[in-house]
């Protein structure tokens, strides 16, 4: 598992320093407002922006405007670093393929909602119940979203470039959405009071479902 879930993330990696800056519409004059103070400071500390060898706060005022956030291509934040609950700014990441937010109070996934170049996106350990702000990113390949409070997966029906999805140590009892992957190759679901597993047959043959029987 751990070596599927490798290559993918080098896939990612790939894909999204070749597809360069996506269009922008909005307006990118000013900083932007961040709930979480926290949260801005760990972009300026981890991220990773196309074309910047300096770091994404490139005046260096402690503060990331939303053209800085544009260049804004990766963020991992690890589980011991991170205690925000907010995402409110990364509405402005337009060009960003990978996120991983392992541990802290996040609920909302609002934010995300139009990062449609995102590929590669980890929230785990967090206060999630609501992925429907996830169901219009199409180009999803990875999805982990364990131990949260999931119990309604039918936005995630959709995702149908989804390869490796991680919804484990859930509340989730209908699969059945998840019957139109069919791109699917690996599937982690234990720890979820599953009812009714059959729908799970309707993935494709090669799918590695991990679930106890």
């Amino acid at each position: 598992m751990k070596k599927l879930i490798s290559v993918l993330l080098v896939m990612v990696v790939c894909f999204g320093v070749a597809a360069g800056f996506a269009g922008c519409s909005f307006d990118l004059s000013g900083n932007v407002a961040f709930e979480s103070a926290e949260l801005e400071s760990k972009i300026i500390e981890l991220g990773i922006g196309k074309g910047y060898k300096t770091g994404i706060d490139q005046n260096k005022d402690g503060k990331l405007s939303k053209k800085e956030l544009l260049a804004l291509t990766a963020l991992e934040i690890p589980h011991t670093g991170s205690s925000f609950s907010s995402l409110k700014g990364l509405e402005y990441a337009k060009n960003l393929t990978i996120l991983d937010v392992a541990g802290g109070s996040v609920s909302d996934l609002s934010p995300l909602s139009e990062l449609s170049s995102l590929k590669f996106l980890s929230i785990t350990k967090n206060k999630i119940s609501d992925v429907s702000p996830l169901s219009g990113l199409g180009s999803l390949n990875y999805l982990s979203l364990t131990t949260n409070q999931i119990a309604d997966i039918s936005p995630l029906s959709n995702l149908l470039s989804l390869e490796i999805l991680i919804i484990d140590h859930n509340q989730i009892s209908d699969v059945t959405p998840l019957a139109k992957l069919t791109s699917l190759k690996l599937l982690v679901i234990e720890a979820n009071p599953i009812k009714d597993t059959s729908p799970l047959k309707k993935l494709p043959a090669n799918c590695v479902v991990d679930i106890p029987v």
